[in-house]
């Protein structure tokens, strides 16, 4: 009854394809719950479940984090409880093993519960324990399948180069199709943080990140360059437009941030938000005078103007315009500014120099 239960529960939304067994999403350790339990690739079991025990931390690492805890307190009231390795040698067992889970070896053993259920082998009392926690992972995966197919937009008809490099800085979902031995994909692909489902002949083959910490364009021109025939050939000219977009821009601020004397000019950088201007709730801005003045006096000095925002690229157009707006001028604006808590720099000026 609870093995009926389970797999309803997955297959009742989306459909997805299953391919040969691809163990060990996590690290190369498993937590078992019986001394004799093997841990190996067997049978056609990589799918909604096993994509979904792999690449759902890719998207939601607080939430995987925060259901593999979980199932870790619950792993600590267990009478047996084994971590094994690749090779299944036991490694530590008994309270030793307790004190060693992690998620990743959770999201192993997800996994192997997950093989059991699909070869219908039993699953012991344990196992039968963390079985709903399984479909924690999968119900959320799943919303996030359904979130890329019911919101998008379709670029296989778009012609025009420029709209297509403006919807690849977008931030939006974007479907188009292409080739994969020969059989025909659909793909979306959002561009926010590089997020890719794949579909073929209605059924969903995996959604996952191609970039795990961002969404730079090479990776993910990368990715469709390696035996990927896409219908509309443009799109990967318009990655590579973006791609060389920015990297003629850094070279240029590197050029004469690096050039002796910036060729008779300085390189004088400002922070966007909560320097020039403050940051509104819902994304608006209002003006920091003092400050816009001081980055004006700069520029009536003939200095290189720098402006820099932790924003996303996806930002550019509107924090542009705000710049508009405010009639602040600047040479190069450069978004995705690292993210830090304290600046060491021995040329950097804060509220307790210049500032006003």
């Amino acid at each position: 009854m609870l093995l009926e239960r389970y797999i309803k529960e997955l297959l009742k939304e989306n459909v997805y394809y299953n391919s040969p067994d691809n163990d060990y999403p996590g690290n190369n350790q498993v937590v078992v719950f019986d001394d004799h339990e093997v841990y190996e690739i067997l049978g056609d079991t990589h799918g909604k479940e096993s994509h979904a025990i792999k690449h759902l931390i890719e998207f939601e690492p607080e939430f995987v984090a925060q259901v593999a805890n979980k199932v870790i307190s619950i792993i600590q009231t267990f009478d047996e409880v084994y971590i094994k390795n690749r090779k299944g040698n036991i490694l530590k067992d008994g309270q030793n093993a307790k004190k060693n889970l992690n998620v990743k070896t959770i999201l192993n053993t997800f996994d192997f519960i997950n093989d059991k259920i699909y070869n219908n082998e039993d699953l012991n009392n344990s196992e039968k324990k963390l079985v709903p926690f399984v479909g924690k992972l999968t119900n959320k995966y799943d919303e996030l399948v359904t979130y890329y197919i019911s919101n998008h937009d379709d670029i296989d008809d778009i012609s025009d180069i420029k709209t297509l490099t403006k919807k690849l800085k977008s931030g939006k979902v974007l479907r188009f199709t292409g080739k994969y031995k020969e059989m025909l994909f659909s793909y979306y692909l959002n561009t926010e943080d590089s997020g890719l489902l794949a579909e073929f002949d209605g059924s969903i083959a995996t959604l996952f990140r191609i970039d795990k910490k961002g969404a730079r364009l090479d990776k993910i021109a990368g990715y469709f360059k390696r035996g990927i025939e896409l219908t509309n050939k443009l799109i990967i000219d318009a990655m590579t437009v973006s791609l060389k977009e920015h990297k003629l821009l850094k070279n240029l601020v590197k050029d004469i941030i690096l050039s002796e004397g910036g060729v008779g000019r300085q390189v004088i950088a400002f922070d966007f938000h909560d320097t020039l201007v403050n940051k509104l709730e819902g994304g608006g801005v209002t003006p920091r005078y003092e400050m816009i003045e001081k980055l004006k006096g700069h520029y009536r000095n003939y200095d290189f103007i720098v402006i820099y925002t932790a924003a996303p690229e996806t930002d550019r157009e509107e924090v542009a315009g705000q710049l508009a707006s405010l009639g602040i001028p600047y040479d190069v604006l450069m978004m995705e500014k690292p993210r830090f808590d304290k600046m060491y720099d021995d040329r950097y000026v804060g509220p307790s120099d210049e500032w006003v």
